[in-house]
């Protein structure tokens, strides 16, 4: 399962030599940035000149080099330091939060019967992370403060059917009727004073300036919230509401620049403090308000995700341009994707997939039970690469930890951290506030944790752990679609290591021998861990990855 190597303190070749790692680990060039020097050096040079800063760093306690992506340290080290190079987990497929394959129950605001959907649905649900309702508004909230969530049984069972298997909830809520089954505004709003802008094809749409239409719908998103602002249960929250499907493309309403920005900064900042602990998203590049007013008035406003809705769809949708718009604000904004087609051919789901993986996408859809089934039975190794590499994988390829060590000594703990997916995990949102952390984990007998050491230096954050491999799909002269999908040798290939220092103390450790187990923690709630490693390592009840054992008592000194 591991090797064992003995490496009684770290030096800067040694980080290159660890089995599995590229010569890239150090690279020269980052030091010759680092020491602000122009061109190449002779070895000789190379090594008294790094000595000669090392010496004058370690004069000053705890000072850190960093040549990102890895850490250099010249901290005091304990004695007898072991190296644990661990293989990766290229097989399980994790359901780990904010990432995975998507199941649709409604295409255009129709809500299926719960029982039917789930029959169709549950062989395929099993490939997925996260069941996405569209849903209109008036189907919601058919009557003025009843909610479909507290009185309508077939919607909370269609809800409760995604939890009792394993997947996460995400919404999007929408009040045009163009396009759905039934009028998406609910009528009521529309006798108490929301004015009419336009004649849909299935029912009035509403002048979303008003104040009497705004007034009513931030009370039914704050209802919304108090029902749904749970990360355990929600992996997102659209705030996209308005024009055909949601897709804010507002075609049935002129709006001068104020009103851009009064509507978008108040749907954005509604939305956001009404779910204060799940990511919302919204649909970007759009048509109505551009690139910078999208910075300005959402993402600013608190709205923490691009999605994008009808990825190489027929006719352009997602175009060069707007991959530009979303690249460049990747990975500080994640990224939700969407295939264009209900019922995509297996040139279309290629398409889909290998933009989705260039966009860097966390989320792409199997939609409904017939498109999941044509996904999985007919196209399972496409299924299987975005299970794998959609949203992020993190690996550890070492750790490093002493055999024995003094009680209530300090002590260091390192790792070597990867990130084989596209995407990125979105510590960095308000609504998740940096909960994440790695940590190393003394734990006794029956797997319980004695001690935990976090990772809690900013430089470390799970956010800033994205893959350097970017995936170029090749595009067809004839077609324009992306083809040629990689492999999943393709991740075999350089990547970016991160260096992870965990100082620590023992004090209040009794003596004794223990476990060592790794782990990426909430620290919002009690350190509960539910991002698995992908690591073949022994894994506890309670999702600690073991990989190896510290004896704690006076058979070890720092030096």
């Amino acid at each position: 399962m591991w090797t064992w190597h003995n490496t009684p303190e770290v030096m800067l070749k040694s980080l290159n030599d660890f089995p599995g790692h590229h010569p890239t680990l150090l690279p020269r060039h980052r030091f010759r940035c680092l020491l602000n020097l122009s061109r190449p050096l002779h070895s000789g040079i190379w090594i008294i000149s790094i000595s000669l800063i090392i010496f004058l760093l370690t004069l000053t306690y705890g000072f850190r080099i960093q040549a990102s992506p890895v850490t250099i340290i010249s901290e005091p080290v304990q004695s007898g330091d072991v190296t644990v190079h661990l293989t990766p987990d290229i097989n399980t497929v994790f359901r780990n939060p904010f990432m995975g394959w998507v199941l649709y129950p409604c295409e255009n605001g129709d809500i299926p019967n719960a029982s039917a959907y789930w029959a169709s649905q549950n062989a395929n649900a099993r490939y997925a992370s996260t069941c996405y309702i569209r849903v209109l508004w008036s189907e919601m909230e058919p009557r003025e403060g009843v909610y479909a969530w507290n009185t309508d049984a077939n919607f909370i069972a269609l809800y409760q059917g995604a939890l009792n298997r394993g997947l996460k909830l995400a919404f999007r809520v929408y009040v045009n009727s163009e396009d759905v089954p039934r009028q998406a505004t609910p009528q009521w709003a529309f006798k108490d004073g929301v004015p009419i802008i336009h004649q849909g094809n299935d029912g009035p749409d509403p002048d979303i300036t008003s104040p009497i239409f705004q007034r009513k719908y931030t009370t039914f998103i704050k209802a919304f919230g108090a029902a749904f602002n749970d990360p355990s249960k929600v992996n997102w929250m659209d705030a996209s509401t308005f024009g055909n499907w949601g897709e804010m493309n507002v075609n049935s309403q002129s709006l001068n620049a104020a009103q851009r920005q009064q509507t978008l900064t108040w749907l954005c900042t509604t939305y956001a403090s009404a779910f204060t602990r799940v990511p919302t998203a919204m649909n970007f590049p759009g048509d109505t308000w551009s690139n910078a007013e999208y910075d300005s008035w959402c993402f600013d406003k608190e709205c923490t995700a691009m999605r994008r809705d009808g990825l190489a769809g027929p006719y352009g949708w997602v175009n060069t341009k707007q991959e530009k718009s979303i690249l460049a604000r990747w990975p500080q904004i994640p990224f939700i994707a969407e295939n264009g087609f209900q019922h995509p051919n297996a040139a279309q789901q290629q398409a889909a997939l290998a933009q989705a993986l260039f966009l860097h996408a966390n989320f792409l859809d199997l939609r409904q039970p017939r498109a999941a089934a044509n996904w999985i039975q007919k196209k399972p190794e496409w299924v299987k690469i975005f299970n794998l590499y959609g949203g992020y994988r993190f690996v550890v390829r070492f750790v490093m930890y002493p055999r024995m060590i003094t009680a209530n000594s300090r002590i260091l703990l390192r790792a070597g951290m990867q990130n084989w997916g596209v995407g990125v995990l979105p510590n960095n949102l308000k609504p998740w506030n940096n909960k994440y952390k790695f940590a190393f984990g003394l734990l006794d007998a029956t797997g319980n944790p004695v001690k935990i050491f976090i990772d809690t230096a900013p430089e470390d954050d799970p956010s800033h752990w994205t893959n350097s491999t970017l995936y170029t799909p090749v595009m067809d002269r004839t077609s324009k679609l992306p083809v040629g999908l990689m492999t999943e040798d393709y991740w075999l290939n350089y990547n970016r290591t991160y260096m992870l220092n965990v100082p620590g103390n023992l004090t209040g450790v009794p003596e004794g021998k223990y476990n060592l187990g790794i782990a990426v923690v909430d620290t919002s709630n009690a350190n509960k861990i539910d991002i698995s490693l992908a690591v073949n390592a022994p894994r506890t009840a309670s999702g600690w990855r073991l990989v190896g054992s510290i004896s704690v008592g006076h058979g070890g000194t720092i030096r």
